[in-house]
């Protein structure tokens, strides 16, 4: 730096000579008038800095009025006891990205590059590899090796600790609490689910033999896909699937929700294709279905407010694993008929939604469970097979039950349904139960508003004579925990979660009061999360502008793992290529409690096998 600075000295000697020589006697005249030139700019540049630092200072000291209570981050169910620096990584979330690189962080860094440039012309490419090339190889001077970072200490020690008491981390359905539990408990926990939910277990797996029916299912789906495109539809090297729980902390006894991956099950593509396919052929009515919060309060805007007019929800139990597989394709097969597809289109869709319906199975210690009846967990079909389902009894007695009870308001996002019923003719009671006798299979549960106020979806709606007031709504088990400002993440992944509740601020008019309230509310979650705190600017959201570009944009994805990926991702940016950055070395991935029951040859991938002989290996 020092050599670098004597060296423009030098320069600027030399330069300030020969204008000297040039100008003359008006010289020092010039040299006058740029010295108060550049004093003026030096000063404005400073008081900028001075600004710049005065209004840091202020929005870093700056507290919330009130201290928000949330539920706490982590939940330890076993008698390990962590340190204070391990409790403090735990706090920061699954999320949270450690910033010791990882091993072999350069060379996948140049396979991520040389993936990004075969996607570019043909005539570019080279270029770019050797930009690229110098990159790493500057990348690789600069990081000749890597110390173990104290992140990744406490990381083994976690993970020891986990192993030795035979101990899991796992995350809570809602809130986003980490718990630890016996890895005993949790597995009880998934069998007294698979027992309560009418899943049995089955001599074989079946994986073979759905993937012959999905093989069969493609060729002969002649309307649906053409020929050339058949190999997009069948996955080359399926495996059962496993099933895994989020604890539910807020109900008794701790209970689970079931998590299935469906992208390695042999029917992942074609449930994609019947749900893109069935879509155009036959849209849904969406008659009483809501988005979102914003579509309940325009529909709350257009309801009048009366005195006796009262506020409740109704929950449907379980609803995939009780939806009914059979009597819902006789109800696609009359709705497919009413609106003229052809007979062989028909056909296909049908023999689609039986292969997809019947591959309801996944494995849990090395058993293969099945689903005697509803809809398979994870697939991307489920959604829209349940909404079919659904529509048809809303389409065959919602209008008696509106008129029977005096129902004002009506309307359901996915499972759980909104009411106004006037309070003088019925009650929420008997609504439950001309609503439970429906179907045999699809019960409800009830809840009622409280001192004139309903919790519903992200908001508290109060009552008021003739209207209503909107306030956000958390659940008691609502933790602060988001990407943590010092996370080793790309910056616009950290502020992601807090323009989503900016913007969610501005957009749900708010009066001022509840408007203070959420505001101090997000200010404790970015003081809790070491991030500094900025002053808040109501402005108007502005709606997106449709793309008019009709070609698909080309996508290069990242591993994100400090400033070093920059490096390499900014070479890009004078293409059409899109580039996106992911994390890999977070808490979550770190300690993950692996399938040891999985066989590792049944995943895709390439395989060395090594003699214990000669020491040859087969690949």
């Amino acid at each position: 730096m020092y050599s670098k600075k004597q060296e423009l000295n030098q320069q600027i000697y030399h330069l300030h000579l020969a204008l000297a020589h040039t100008w003359d006697n008006t010289w020092q005249y010039i040299y006058e008038r740029i010295e108060e030139k550049l004093g003026k700019e030096t000063k404005a540049k400073y008081r900028i800095l001075d600004m710049k630092r005065d209004h840091s200072e202020k929005t870093q000291n700056k507290t919330p009025h009130r201290t928000h209570t949330f539920h706490p981050t982590l939940i330890n169910n076993t008698n390990i006891q962590f340190s204070k620096g391990e409790t403090a990584l735990l706090q920061k979330g699954l999320k949270y990205n450690l910033h010791s690189k990882p091993r072999n962080w350069i060379q996948n860094l140049a396979l991520e590059a040389e993936t990004a440039i075969t996607q570019l012309p043909s005539n570019e490419r080279d270029v770019y590899r050797k930009l690229v090339v110098d990159q790493i190889e500057k990348l690789k001077q600069q990081n000749p090796s890597d110390k173990t970072h104290p992140e990744t200490k406490l990381i083994k020690s976690i993970r020891t600790k986990l192993v030795e008491n035979n101990a899991m981390i796992t995350r809570a359905d809602k809130g986003n609490s980490l718990i630890i539990l016996p890895t005993p408990h949790y597995a009880n926990k998934i069998e007294n689910f698979l027992s309560d939910n009418n899943c049995h277990t089955i001599a074989a797996d079946r994986t073979n033999t759905f993937q012959t029916q999905v093989r069969n299912t493609v060729k002969q789906s002649k309307t649906l896909i053409p020929k050339d495109s058949r190999w997009k539809y069948i996955n080359m090297n399926p495996s059962v699937l496993s099933i895994k729980g989020l604890i539910k902390i807020h109900k008794q006894g701790q209970l689970i929700i079931p998590v299935v991956n469906w992208r390695n099950a042999p029917a992942y593509h074609l449930s994609k294709l019947f749900t893109n396919q069935l879509n155009p052929l036959r849209p849904l009515p969406h008659a009483f279905n809501i988005r979102n919060t914003h579509n309940l309060l325009q529909n709350l805007n257009n309801t009048p407010m009366l005195p006796h007019y009262t506020l409740a929800s109704l929950d449907i139990t379980n609803l995939y694993s009780n939806i009914l597989v059979t009597e819902t394709k006789t109800i696609l097969a009359n709705i497919l008929k009413q609106e003229l597809v052809e007979p062989q289109t028909q056909l296909e869709i049908l023999r689609l939604y039986d292969v997809i319906t019947k591959q309801n199975y996944f494995s849990h210690k090395r058993n293969i469970i099945i689903q005697q009846d509803g809809l398979a967990m994870g697939t991307p079909s489920s959604g829209l097979i349940a909404e079919i389902f659904l529509q048809h009894l809303e389409h065959l007695h919602l209008t008696h039950l509106m008129h029977k009870h005096h129902i004002i308001n009506y309307c359901r996002y996915i499972d759980d349904i909104f009411l106004i019923f006037y309070s003088n003719h019925t009650d929420i009671h008997n609504i439950l139960k001309d609503f439970n006798a429906l179907h045999p299979k699809i019960q409800f549960t009830a809840e009622v508003e409280t001192d004139h106020a309903f919790n519903y979806l992200d908001v508290t709606i109060h009552k008021t004579p003739t209207n209503f007031k909107i306030a956000i709504y958390r659940k008691p088990t609502f933790t602060d925990t988001i990407i943590p400002y010092t996370s080793n993440h790309p910056t616009h992944h950290k502020y992601a979660a807090f323009r989503f509740l900016f913007n969610r601020l501005n957009s749900y008019n708010l009066q001022h009061g509840e408007c203070q309230q959420e505001l101090n509310t997000i200010h404790n979650n970015l003081l809790n999360n070491s991030f500094p705190i900025k002053p808040h600017k109501p402005h108007t959201l502005k709606p997106a502008h449709p793309k008019n570009s009709t070609t698909p944009q080309k996508w290069a994805c990242f591993t994100h793992i400090g400033k070093e990926t920059s490096y390499i991702t900014n070479i890009f940016r004078r293409t059409d290529l899109m580039r996106a950055l992911h994390t890999k070395n977070t808490i979550g991935n770190l300690l993950r409690l692996k399938n040891s029951t999985q066989d590792i040859y049944t995943l895709s991938g390439a395989y060395k096998l090594t003699c214990p002989n000669c020491n040859k290996a087969y690949v």
